[in-house]
Formats: C-alpha cells, structure tokens, sequence
C-alpha cells in the first residue's frame, strides 16, 4: 500500500523507485504470475515518470481495465527495462494497441536488440530508410525515430501505422478525388451561353453574315471599277474571317471557363502522379526544423517516426503529438494499454483540425489511466487522423479570386462599347438605306452590307484574342525574370546618390533574359493573372514570419546577467553574433559560465560557421519553440570559447517536463471561497506557486501597487490587485495580511494589462483566468546535462529551461564574485526583465547550475551508478499532478523550513524507503572568491579575450576555481533562520533523479527575438513609396505584434493595430490595451470591421498590423480589403497547410519556402517529402520565393509588372483609338455620299497593323518613377470616361478630315479627264486603288498617334519612342509594306494625286503631334492630382474617433 495515501502526493524519498542496486523478487525473476503486484484496483499508482534508464521499474502493474504484464530480467545482466515484456494473463490484445512488431517484420531487417544497441540496419532498399545507434537516431540526416521504447511493452505497444505504400496510395486518391471534385465545381459555375450570345456586337456580326450570305446568294454586282471577282473575292474573304472570328471567340468562351486554375490544376496533377509512380522519399535532405510556419509532423510509417509535412498526412495515420502542438488534422487519441474486454468503454479523446494538444484534454487532474499512459508515452502521445489535410487544401482552389483592375477596365469599356456599336450601326443602316432610296446608291443589300463598315473596326471579335496573348507573354516574361533573380548571385545596393535620399525607389539589378526562355515559356499559354494582379498591388500582406519574414529560428537580442545586468546582442551581415556593449568584457565574470552552459547544452556541428540548429532529444519528447533550436555556440565563440572543455565528459541527459504547471492552467476548480478570503496571507501566498507566471506578476504588483481588491490566482491562491507600498514579497509581514477593500483603483488595471494581458477581465473585481494562447504555449522543460570532471571525478549539472522551471529549482544566484541567495528581491529584477522582454514578443530562455559532490547513485549501471551501459542513454521525467500544489507540482515547502513548521506543524515521519539525495549547500560568504562555475576559460580551450580567431594562440589560465573543487564547497550549512533568507525550491521531488536537478545557481536569462531577414525593413518602406501597403497579420496580442511591427519599421501608435479576435474567441485577449487621452475607437473581428467600415470610418483599411489572427480571420479581412478596391498579395509559408485558402482568396500568392527545398525532377526517383508538400501548400501561388531571395526581388518583379501592364494599357488605347478613327471615317465618308472602304482593307488595318504597333510597348524602357507612383485601385473604373471621350474626339479630329479628304482626292483622281469632281458623290463608285492610297495616309496617322502613344503623360521628347527599337522597327516595316502596295497595285492613282494631297498628309502631321501633346500636358495634370489625392488617403490614419 501507499503510505501517503490514495490521490495524496508523496514525497522525495516515498516517490522514489527503488534504488538501481536493488533485486527484483524472486517471483517476478521467475516469472511467477501469483507475486503480489505492486498495485492494487483500489490504490492510484504512484507516479514514477523517469525513464526505464533511471531505474529498475517494478515486476508487474495492475491498472483497471489493462491487461498485468511481466517484466522478465535480461539474461545479458542488462537492466530489467531493456528485458522482453510479455503477456501474463488473456493473451487477447484490444483494437486500440496490437503487438509491436520487430524491425524485421517492419521492413525485413534483422532485429536490434536492447535499448542502446541499435546498430545501423537498413530495412528497404526502395525507401533507403536507416535505423541509427544512440543519439545519431535523432540527429541523422534522415531524421528518423526509434519507435516503442522496450518499457512500453509491459503494459501495451505503440502503434506501428501505416506502410510507406499504403499512405501514399491513400495520399493519391484522396488528392485525385478532391481534384475531380475542383473540376466539377469549376465547371459547374461555367457562365450560360446567353452572355456570349445576347451581346449587341456579336447580333450585330451574325447579322452582318446573314447578309453577306444573301448579297452573294442574289448574285448582282453594283456598279464599281473593280472586276467582279474582285468584290466577290473580297465578300469571301470577309465572310471567312467573321465566321472564323465568331468561332474563335465561342471556343475562347467555352475554354476560359478553368483558365484561372488550368496551370494549378496541371501542377497539382503532375506531382500526384509523381508521387503515384516514384513513391515518397524517407531519406531528408536537411534538418527540419520545429517553427510554426512548416509544421512538421511526427508520423507512424513502417513502424518508424519520420519527420513529414503536415499535408502528406493521410486519414489512418499514427501521429506523435507533444503537449503544445497543433492538430495537423482531426484526430482521436489511441490508447498504449491493452484494453481489457468486459472493462467498459475508454474515454475518446479527440482534437480538431489546429486545435492545441494541451494536458486539459485528458482533464485537470488527468485520471488514473491517463497518468499510466502519460508514463508510457514518455511525451509522445500517438493519436489517429480522421481526416486527410490535403483535401481543403485542394479544394481551396474552387474558390474564385476577383477580377483583376485591368479586366474590369475592359469589360467597363466594353459595355460602353456595345451601345456605341448599336448607335453607329443603326445610324449607318439609315443612312445607307436613304442613300439607297433616295439617292439610288447600289441596291438596298448592298447598302447594307457596305454600313458595317462604320463598326467593323469596333467589333471587339479579335480582343480577347490579343487580350490572351498578353497575359501569356506578360506571364512567361515574368516567370522567366523570376528565376533569374532568385538565382542571380548579385546583391541590391543603393546607387551612391540614393543611398540617403528618403524618396529613391527600391533598388534593382540587372539580369539578362534569353529570349528563347521567354518564347518557350509562352508557349505554354499561362493566361492566368500573375502580371495584372503583379502590376496592381496595392496591399502586401505577410501571414507568416519565421522563414519568410525572417529566419526560421530566432537570433539573441539581450542576455541577462545578475542582478540587472543587460547586454544587448547583434549580428554582423555574416551571421556572427557580437556584444553591442562596449564594456561587455567588464562582465566576462558573468558570461563565462553561461558561454560553458552553451557549449555544454548544444548538439550542433561546432566546424559551421553558419546559423545552423541546435538539435537534442528534448524536441523528440516535448513541443520547444523556436528559442530552443538556436545554437549559441557561436556566441559562447565570441566570448572565447573553442569548444567544450575536454575534461567535462557528458554522463547524462536529463528532460523534466512539468504540464500541469501552475504558469499553463486556467483558474483550478478546487478554489473556494476561503481561499479567496485569505487574500493577501502568507498561506494563500503559499499554496499558490510563487514560480507561476500568475503568481509572479502577483509579486510585480505587491511591490508597485496601492490596495485594492482581490483576484484569485491561476493556481489556486489569491493574487491581490495591490498591497501597501514595500510590502514583503515573500508572503510574510505586516504588508501581506492588509485587509482587501472593494473598490478599483484605475492604475492597477493598466499595470495588470502591462504585465499580464490576457487577464483584465470586463469586471476588474471579478476573477482573472490566464489561457496562453496556442502560439506562446509550451510545457515549462528543464533540459539537464550532467557532466563528470575528468581531473577530480565529480559531477556536475548545467541546466537550461523556461524561467518556469529554472526558478522552480534555483536557490541561489550567481554575481560573478560571489554567490549569494536567490531573494525575492532579485526574483522581482528577473521576473520583470522576463515579463517585458516576453511582451516585447522575446522567447527566453534561463539557465542554472549546480556542482554534485556526492555520488550519483540514482541511475542504473555499473560503478558510481552511472555506467558505460547506458551513457549514451537520457532520462525523461514528467512531473505529475500534484492536488496540493495548486494544480501543477506547486508550492510544497520543503521540509524542515519555517513556512512548513509554521503552517503544517510537525512533519510526520517519512514512509519507509531509500534515502532522500543529499541536500547540496554552498556556504554562502563574502570573504574572499566564492566557489564558481568551471570558468568559460580553461587550459586547452580557452583564449584571450583580445586574441583573433587563430586556434594556435596560447590559451589563457583559469580564472577563478571550481565549483567542483571539495575545498571550496561545504555540504552542512546552519539551521534556517524563522523567516528563510535563501528562496526554497518550490517543487517537491518525485524521485531522486528528480532531486538531483534541485537546489541549482542561477546563471541568466537569454532573449530571442525574431529579427527580419536583409532588406526586409529598407523594402517594406520602398514599396510604400509605391503605393503599397505593407500588412502583416500576427496570430501574438496586441504588444507583441506591435513589438515586432517596430522592429519591422512599422509606426505603432494610435491606430496602428487591430485585433481580429472577439472577445468570445478561445485565449483571445479580452479588450484593446491602447493609453492615449483620447480612446480610439477600433473595431475588434472581421464583423465589426466590416460594420465599421460601412457605418464609420475608412481607419480598418489604414492599418499595417493585425493581431490574434487566424487562418478563416485572415481570408475575411482579405475579401474585406478586396471589396473596398484594394488588390492583395498574400506571402507565406510554402509548407504551412492553412496558408492555402489565404492564397486562394488573394488577388495573388506568393509562397516563400521557410527553409531551403530541393526542387523535384518529373524523372525523379522517389519525391522528397518537403518538395511534394510545398508544391501542394502552394498550387494556388504561381510564384514561390526562396529562402534566401531578397524582398527587392519581388519588388523588381512589380516594378516589370508595371510597366508591362503599362504598356498593355497604351497598346490597348492606341488600338481602341485606331478603331475609332477608321470608325469615323467610315462613317464621315457614308455621310458625305462617299464609298465605304472594303471590310478586308479594314480588317487588315484594325486587327494586324494596330495591334503590332501596340505590341512593341512591351519593349518600353523603364521608367524611373514606376516605383513612386499609385496605381488605380480596383473600384469605379474609368469614372471620368466621358473626359476620355473628349480627349478622342480632340486628338483625332483633325485625322478623320485629312483621311476623309484624301480619299476623295484619291477616287477623284480616277475620273476621266474633263468630268467634275462631283460626280464622285453622285455616282459613289468603290475603288480598290483609292482606298489603298487613303488607308495609306491613316497608316501615317497612326504610326505618329502611336509615337505620342507610347508614354500616356510624359512629353515627346522626354520619353522617346527612338528608345523602343521594336517599335522603329514596326513603324518602318509598316510604312514599307503599305507603300510597296501602293506603287505596285495603285501607281495610275497615285501618280495623278495633286500636291494638295501631300500637302494635307505631311502638314497635318506637326499639327497633329502639337495636339496630342497638349492633350497629355492636360491628362498629367489630372494623374498628378490623382497620384497626390491617393498619397493623402494612403498616408492618413484619421478616423471619427481618432486623437487630433
């Protein structure tokens, strides 16, 4: 039986397992099932969380409902947990845990036997999947895990999951059907028929052919100069191209329905059947790391633990998920123990997709067989997938994005095109009819046929043709620029005259395009829009930042030293980490042996000079931020070290884990109303953990705050709002028992905020309940390395962990000449520095120290209790629920100090058992040098502080003794005084390995911060001269993000952030914590930002950070910006799932791979993981950006988006005006009794000549303003359009009459001699030879429109049309090819042309070119009001409510 009783918690020596030492029983040596089991149904087992290498575990274990299992001993003499455990009782094994096969059977490899004797065994060829030895299992390259440890065979087995095979086939038909499903919802949105048809252009076309058809059926022949085969030739000719032309258009209709997705749709495809074909690589090209943005998943495949993107999962799969991680999927917990039939049903435990893994699902406190399962787990809690998260994925590409700006443009011109077209069409037919009844012009279907020429040239049959080449040509150009930056090796560097100048554009660099590249690229027809939605952005929105923003693992920015020292920490352009401090050496005392804790505690590669990932097994048992995972070996290098001291030998690794910790629990169930009356009192100080972050800003407040009222605490007790000034933070004196009033004091509620702000409730008197958010929640972790002196034998431990734990085992405190208790005094210093730097969005991490002169007896093995048998091997310990602790191994004062004798009275004897570990004490001194850490210097690694990095120097002398040294080190110190000067461990020891990680030396603490990538701060202000607003969407609170939206150079005061979150929302923050005079009023969700933006003010569309957000927040604030105008490109995380339907809803997404992925060949063997779901994360991205690739580069992207969209927009204008003209000529020569021209002559001028001239833009130099100017927002297109109508008509008045006149001088010069000139009105005779002369003229015309053309707003001369040698080229082969024409097929004409006609057609050009340019002078004025209109709104944060 259990001396301390059923629920109650032991102490050290009664929770201790027996020591290594000890035998089992005789019976369980035998294998005799009738030995008395340790447990009984009626007693709860004691919780024995350390590893099978921490001790010998007991003989056999009953839990209610689990089969009992014996443990038979090793016949190699090894410990009895690494010995075969099999069955004693119903051989039957429950649906939850089978058998655990061998390694043979997993793969057919031969079988390791024993825990550490792994050796390297290869079980399949095909997948190249490797089994290393010892801690190489971890931190292989190929990133595989052991699976069932031997221990958990006693009472169950782990889950083998499923084979490489059968997941990936899963994988493809899972992809394959949400893919069919995609197409089928495309398609089904496919617009009706009748929009193509019920158009006034097209009726106006199959008009247009009916007659053609019927001219030609009747046969007559009107009265011309040309043969009949000629006109009849010509009507074919016609009638050919506008069926064709019809056609085209029904089939570009019919096609364009999945053009947005075809490119995404066939990449989607093509990486599914890779994967089909290949199968999926094991074997991982680099070290993944453990970072919110690409979560990476621990999955069960072929009975081994890979590492593999979370959107390769498949439903079935066996996942290993940490206290902290995020659900990749919806998931239910299977259970390690074997089900015992007829024991009743198990409770389901199930997470959804994203939801946190936190301990409060097995429920607080966890019940018996939780505990027992926890045991076994050893943090890696298997669960199985419901869902497979590829599918939303996929079907996050049926989703529509908006119409691009220039899209909407067209289709507004389009619409005012129909009724133009109407108009022309029917005041032509009338005119042509009068001149037909009236005057006896042709017959009446000839006249009709002839009257539309007049909208020939409006029909807008061939643009979407030249619409859709644009976008393929503008695409391929791009993406082929793309690819030349991202491997470009040049560096973007300010010209020297720019490089202080506030309003220079983002720098650029020159790269070379192949233009076979470009064709080629083309070719593929990619009529997607990447280069509008490039060309338009006006929002640029980042939802990740760790590898994409900046690094994948944070950098140091401040170390802190005792007692308040702070040494801020930078980084040179090569990655090394330097001191900012000038006198940082004056604290070298300080740092040294935090320099020997980084050495000691890291797990890299020393030889690289790169920031490179500080690898250990506690990532293989618990959820670690980012912090953890940076190796501050080079640090500890720029303090002097060379590497580890060659005397400290690593003996052992110690993980101790605390999930029930009071700093991660809500406020407990167990706190009545007597605990909230003692508000204050030393015994409610003491029954809620001093080391609760709670707790801790309950002692910030006691010592800055007046009284006021009480709010119970996170771990059980009372935290009073405020206390008499001075009061005694430890819980004792008179300041501690003042009496709580009930009235609110106004400073208490900011300093509450300040310091904690996911409390402030809406009543500041009611009751305060902390819920970390997912994205801050980490189990409190103690990772301990037991090193052994080589020179005297002894041991030694250096620690590091969450402040947490660290204060939690801490006692004493290390000055750098002396060591001296750890006071509540310097518990405040460091509670405040950790509470400001966590809020200013920092990642501490603390670091302790403790000299082990005695023996360490408490692990198994051979002498001195730590053997050559297990030294390869850690120890994992899991501190258990303690129900007198306030919730989490808590406040149990240790015994023999005055808050124990006080308030329990005396202790009762201890139950019978191995001894407690010997207490440690330093005598505490000031004469002379204290006992210190071995220094950061010693005799082989250590060198001169002044000394460069040349590993031959003479390395320096130790500089202070050790704490290792016997003789400086006492283990008897004298009985405690009533009230303790030296702050106890708060933390009663479970075990002795647990006891040996007590009583340390504080050392320090070390902020990491995420600081951003090169460029990323100097480009987030260049594209604001753009007109491009930088967004950033943090799923932190409201300081946080703002903390991080400074290092980023963002402003953030009023108005500068706004939380997505509501109020109702899990872990959301309950209200705004901003503090000017005046409130601004915010909006708070994407509901009110959208009520408020309809009701309020334009404030939401202004601000540069949100924060709380969300993946489904994020996709509504984006629709929300698209429908007020604003185009929005998204950029994260290529291997972060929840990333797509963000990118999907975007105008555009761009994925930024957070580390460096090996591209997938189509011939490949076998697909990397990370390439195949990094291509599937970011199907809806037609870019995705390296790692390393600079954020100019994107910027030099927009700037030949622009300029590419520019040119798209002239050639358009250029080609509208062209049609326009030769509209208007036709119908100025229809009124005027003249021969429309034939539909062919026009055809060959509207849609060849004017589309080539258009086309050369795309060769337009750069402009230098590109990156200074606004661009139109894509809301009320082309309001001013009757402007643009004026400026038509201004622009080609004077071309309509000079072309008009022309052709009648032209048919005119037919005449026979002596006939008038009138009888060109009366008999209205078409001639082939006329028109040719008189289209040549317009060609003139418009070859010098479009040399005014090529630039909307600048001059002439400052923007030539000579810089374009495409466009010289076009205008002289067009100009050659119509004047061949002319000479060869209508000299007569031309030869009999008066000077009249030259005169008109070269004078008018100068007079031309002045209009057109006076007409630009007028448009540059209005784009400068434009451009200065939009600065204002963009610049501006004023709202209704806002401070003035």
């Amino acid at each position: 039986m259990d001396p301390a009783g059923p629920g109650e918690p032991r102490d050290a020596a009664s929770a201790a397992p027996a020591p290594a030492a000890a035998a089992p029983p005789p019976a369980a040596a035998r294998g005799d099932s009738s030995s008395q089991p340790l447990l009984s149904h009626n007693e709860e087992p004691t919780p024995r969380y350390v590893s099978e290498t921490a001790g010998t575990p007991p003989p056999t274990a009953v839990v209610e409902g689990v089969y009992p299992l014996q443990v038979l001993p090793s016949s190699s003499g090894a410990p009895a947990a690494a010995a075969t455990a099999v069955p004693a009782a119903d051989p039957h094994a429950g649906d939850d845990s089978p058998v655990p096969t061998t390694a043979s059977s997993a793969g057919g490899a031969t079988t390791a036997t024993g825990h550490h004797n792994f050796e390297v065994i290869e079980i399949d060829h095909r997948r190249n999947v490797l089994l290393y030895r010892g801690d190489e299992a971890v931190e292989s390259p190929n990133d595989i895990l052991l699976t069932p440890e031997p221990m958990d065979a006693r009472l169950g087995a782990r889950q083998n999951g499923l084979s490489s095979d059968e997941a990936s086939r899963k994988l493809s038909d899972a992809a394959r059907a949400a893919l069919d499903e995609v197409t089928s919802r495309i398609w089904a949105d496919t617009p009706s028929w009748s929009t193509f048809f019920l158009r006034a252009d097209l009726a106006i076309t199959v008009l247009q052919i009916i007659l053609i058809i019927a001219y030609l059926a009747t046969g007559p022949t009107p009265a011309t100069v040309d043969t009949p085969r000629m006109v009849t030739g010509g009507l074919g000719l016609e009638l050919a191209l506008l069926v064709a032309l019809v056609a085209w258009n029904a089939f570009l209709f019919y096609s364009q329905v999945e053009a947005p997705t075809r490119q995404v749709l066939i990449r989607a495809k093509n990486a599914i059947d890779l994967l089909s074909r290949a199968g999926l690589n094991t074997v991982q090209e680099i070290k993944i790391p453990s970072v919110p943005s690409a979560p990476i998943v621990k999955v069960v495949r072929d009975g081994v633990v890979r590492s593999i993107p979370a959107v390769l999962l498949v439903e079935g799969d066996i996942v290993e998920l940490h206290f902290g991680d995020l659900a990749p999927a919806a998931c239910k917990y299977v259970y390690v123990t074997k089900h015992k039939p007829g024991a009743g049903d198990r409770p389901e435990y199930a997470l959804d997709s994203g939801q946190g893994f936190r301990p409060t699902l097995f429920g607080v406190p966890p019940p018996q067989l939780m505990r027992l399962e926890s045991q076994l787990n050893h943090g890696r809690f298997q669960f199985r997938l419901t869902a497979t998260p590829v599918v939303p994925v996929l079907m996050s590409l049926a989703q529509a994005r908006p119409r691009t700006v220039m899209t909407n443009q067209l289709l507004r011109l389009q619409a005012a095109a129909q009724r133009v077209i109407l108009v022309l069409y029917i005041l032509s037919l009338a005119v042509a009819l009068v001149r037909h009844y009236v005057l006896g012009h042709g017959t009446a279907l000839g006249m009709a046929v002839a009257a539309f020429s007049v909208v020939l040239p409006l029909v807008p049959l061939l643009v979407p043709t030249l619409y859709l080449l644009f976008r393929s040509f503008g695409n391929a150009h791009v993406s082929v620029l793309w690819e030349e930056l991202q491997t470009s090796k040049t560096d973007y560097e300010d010209a020297d005259e720019d490089e202080f100048d506030v309003e220079a554009p983002p720098p650029t660099k020159e790269v070379t395009l192949a233009k076979f590249d470009v064709l080629a690229q083309a070719l593929r027809i990619d009529t997607s829009d990447l280069t509008e939605s490039l060309g338009s952005i006006t929002v640029l929105c980042f939802v990740d930042r760790e590898g994409t923003l900046t690094e994948a693992f944070p950098s140091v920015d401040q170390i802190f030293v005792p007692p308040d020292a702070i040494l801020d920490v930078g980084y040179t352009p090569d990655g090394r980490f330097v001191f900012e401090d000038r006198d940082w050496a004056a604290q070298m005392p300080l740092l040294k042996p935090l320099g020997l804790a980084w050495m000691c505690l890291t797990h890299c590669d020393l030889r690289k000079t790169e920031p490179h990932r500080n690898l250990a097994a506690l990532h293989i048992h618990a959820h670690t931020k980012a912090s953890r995972q940076t190796c501050l070996c080079p640090l500890a290098r720029q303090i002097g070290f060379l590497g580890p001291p060659d005397y400290l030998v690593p003996v052992k690794e110690i993980f101790t884990l605390a999930p029930y910790h009071p700093s991660l629990d809500p406020l407990q169930d167990g706190v009545g109303e007597e605990d909230e009356g003692q508000a204050g009192s030393a015994a409610a100080l003491g029954k809620s953990t001093a080391r609760s972050m709670t707790s801790l800003a309950a002692l910030r407040r006691r010592g800055t705050a007046t009284s006021g009222p009480v709010a119970p605490s996170s771990s059980g007790g009372a935290i009073p709002e405020a206390d008499e000034p001075g009061g005694s933070s430890s819980g004792d004196g008179p300041a501690s028992h003042h009496h709580a009033s009930h009235h609110h004091h106004g400073g208490e509620h900011d300093l509450l905020l300040e310091y904690d702000p996911y409390h402030a409730p809406a009543d500041p008197s009611g009751p305060m309940v902390r819920t970390l958010p997912d994205y801050e929640f980490e189990v409190p972790f103690l990772h301990t390395m037991l090193l052994q002196d080589a020179r005297s034998g002894h041991h030694q431990l250096i620690s590091a962990g969450s402040v947490e734990s660290i204060l939690d085992v801490a006692t004493d405190v290390w000055l750098g000449d002396d060591l001296v208790p750890l006071t509540d005094h310097q518990e405040l210093a460091i509670v405040e520095w950790y509470w400001n730097t966590v809020m200013n969005d920092h990642q501490i991490v603390a670091y302790a120290y403790k000299p082990v002169l005695d023996a360490v007896t408490c692990f198994p093995g051979g002498s001195g209790g730590v053997g050559e048998d297990g030294a390869d091997a850690f120890v994992y310990l899991e501190i258990p629920h303690q129900p007198g602790g306030g919730g989490g191994g808590g406040a149990v004062p240790r015994r023999g100090s005055a808050e124990e004798l006080g308030a329990a009275g005396p202790a009762a004897p201890a139950p019978p058992g191995p001894p407690p570990i010997p207490e440690v004490r330093v005598a505490a001194t000031t004469s002379g040098p204290l006992p210190a850490l071995p220094d950061s210097v010693n005799e082989k690694k250590m060198k001169p502080l002044d000394d460069d990095d040349d590993d031959t120097r003479v390395p320096a002398e130790p500089a202070s003794p050790t704490l290792a040294d016997p003789a400086a080190a006492a283990v008897d110190a004298p009985p405690p005084p009533a009230f303790p000067a030296r702050r106890r461990s708060q933390v009663r020891a479970i075990n002795p390995v647990h006891g040996l990680t007590q009583n340390q030396i504080f050392l320090g603490l070390v902020a990491f911060a995420h600081e951003p990538k090169e460029d990323v701060c100097d480009a987030i202000e260049d594209i604001g001269l753009a007109g491009i607003r930088f967004v950033y969407f943090s799923p932190t609170n409201e300081r946080q993000t703002k903390a991080f939206g400074e290092r980023l150079g963002l402003d953030t005061g009023w108005n500068s952030c706004i939380l997505l979150s509501t109020p109702s929302d899990p872990h959301a923050s309950p209200m705004y914590m901003e503090r000017t005079d005046i409130k601004a009023r915010l909006p708070r969700g994407v509901d009110a930002i959208r009520a408020h933006l309809h009701d309020v003010d334009d404030i939401p569309l202004h601000v540069s950070l949100f924060a709380e957000s969300s993946p489904a927040s994020v996709a509504g604030m984006v629709r929300i910006l698209q429908e007020h105008g604003e185009v929005v490109c998204a950029m994260g995380s290529t291997l972060n799932p929840a990333n797509a339907g963000i990118f999907r809803a975007a105008d555009l997404g761009v994925g930024v791979q957070p580390v460096p992925i090996k591209n997938t060949s189509p011939t490949a063997r076998h697909v990397p993981p990370l390439a195949l779901g990094s291509t599937l994360v970011s199907l809806p991205c037609p870019l995705v950006m390296h790692p390393d690739t600079s954020l100019y580069a994107f910027t030099q992207l927009v700037r030949e988006a622009r300029r590419l969209c520019r040119a798209a927009r002239q050639g358009m204008i250029l080609a509208a005006a062209g049609a326009g003209l030769m509209s208007l000529v036709q119908l100025a020569a229809l009124a005027v009794l003249l021969p429309t021209w034939r539909a062919w002559l026009l055809m060959w001028v509207a849609w060849v000549l004017v589309p080539i001239l258009g086309a050369t833009y795309a060769s337009n130099p750069h402009e230098p303003e590109t990156m200074k100017e606004f661009t139109e927002r894509n809301a009320e297109h082309v309001r001013d359009l009757r402007r643009f109508a004026r400026y038509f008509v201004w622009r080609f008045a004077v071309p309509v009459v000079a072309t008009v006149y022309c052709y009648g001088v032209a048919l005119a010069a037919q005449l026979p001699a002596g006939e008038s000139w009138e009888k060109v009105f009366t008999n209205a005779v078409p001639s082939v030879q006329a028109e040719l002369v008189a289209c040549t003229a317009l060609v003139i015309f418009l070859c010098t429109a479009s040399a005014t053309m090529v630039h909307r707003t600048q001059p002439l001369w400052a923007y030539s049309p000579l810089r374009n040698r495409w466009w010289c080229v076009a205008v002289v082969i067009i100009l050659a090819i119509h004047l061949a024409i002319v000479f060869v097929f209508a000299m007569p004409t031309l030869s009999a042309l008066p000077w009249q006609f030259h005169a008109v057609v070269f004078g008018s050009l100068p007079v031309q070119v002045v209009i057109h340019e006076q007409i630009k002078k007028l448009d540059c004025r209005q784009w400068v009001r434009f451009q200065k209109r939009s600065k204002l709104e963009f610049n501006t944060r004023l709202g209704m409510h806002s401070p003035i």
